[in-house]
């Protein structure tokens, strides 16, 4: 076996989504490297059909803290890890990365240009790189030069046969919904989301399967679920690697800018996102998977007001979701299932 390389990617999903991305072409473009993949456990199923070998931690136990990082350091060093890319760049990794270097392993960190963003916001016309350049560049500095013009193909996330049964309706099209986002800059309000359901059910010929995650999501995919036909939740209903699954055996899925559109990304699945405070030139689309003609955006000449979505509205209206209507979104979806 060649190189061993461990790369380091704690959160979020979308960006564990796309650590995903990256080692598929590390994987295809270097095949004597044997990965390894440090990230929390729970994300994990994420990697399932990639094969690498994922690392055992406990944060909150027995890797808690300074002692319990250098604790998790000498095991990392016990495998004979040569090479570390550390693609998070988070205190955590921070420390656990210069006990790594004291021991001998080499280690290359993600230049994040958190200035340049913030400028971005500020109505500054800086052009940034994608997201996945960025986690590209830590591995060439390790002497991994990722062409990235090479696509990968989709991944296989395999179905459970009832998990298929429950919610793809073979004489439908099938779509997915996933309106929800960690901040309010980045999610379509519900009221809005809840004529584009309505305008969907009354077509007859589409299945309609609403994803996200927590009690207040749920409570709201319900109400759906039973005010209008041809709706299910799929919330709380799956594994991750089950989730991925079926949103790989979609017809289209709409998102926000969110952690569901990159796992869209993985599975090449059509994908209607809708942008609201934060925006593509941020470099945060799907990679491989991102068309800008199925993008909604209103382009306000205050967007995007925030890196993430988690600043406040400048104008607080929130004009860059509410100025999107419920017909548009529902024509572009139909436009795309023919």
């Amino acid at each position: 076996m060649g190189n061993k390389l461990l790369i380091i990617r704690f959160s979020a999903l979308g960006d564990v989504a796309m650590t995903a991305h990256l080692i598929q072409k590390i994987k295809s473009q270097f095949p004597d490297t044997q990965i390894y993949l440090l990230s929390k456990p729970q994300f994990y199923p994420v990697f399932e059909p990639l094969e690498i070998t994922t690392i055992s931690n406990d944060l909150r136990g027995k890797h808690r803290g300074i002692i319990g990082l250098l604790r998790l350091s000498r095991e990392i060093k016990l495998l004979g890890i040569k090479k570390v890319a550390d693609v998070h760049g988070v205190l955590r990794s921070y420390i656990l990365d210069f006990f790594l270097w004291l021991q001998g392993i080499k280690v290359s960190v993600i230049n994040k240009e958190r200035r340049k963003k913030k400028l971005i916001t500020q109505g500054r016309d800086i052009k940034l790189i994608h997201t996945i350049e960025r986690y590209s560049n830590v591995l060439r500095n390790l002497g991994f030069k990722i062409d990235l013009s090479i696509e990968s193909k989709p991944l296989t996330y395999k179905i459970d046969s009832q998990v298929k049964e429950r919610f793809i309706n073979q004489n439908m099209k099938n779509i997915g919904i996933a309106p929800f986002a960690a901040h309010k800059n980045k999610e379509y309000p519900t009221n809005l989301m809840t004529q584009v359901i309505e305008k969907l059910s009354k077509e007859g010929n589409i299945n309609i399967l609403v994803f996200g995650g927590g009690k207040r999501e749920s409570q709201i995919a319900e109400k759906w679920a039973n005010n209008f036909e041809n709706v299910q939740s799929a919330i709380g209903r799956l594994s991750l690697s089950q989730e991925i699954a079926l949103i790989g055996e979609l017809d289209l899925i709409v998102t926000m800018d969110s952690g569901n559109m990159h796992l869209a990304s993985l599975t090449k699945t059509k994908n209607i996102i809708i942008w609201g405070g934060t925006h593509p030139k941020m470099g945060f689309t799907p990679v491989d998977n991102y068309r800008p003609e199925l993008s909604i955006i209103k382009n306000l000449s205050c967007q995007p007001c925030s890196v993430y979505g988690s600043e406040k509205c400048k104008r607080d209206d929130f004009a860059c979701l509410y100025e999107i209507s419920p017909f548009e979104i529902v024509k572009k979806i139909k436009e795309n299932l023919q």
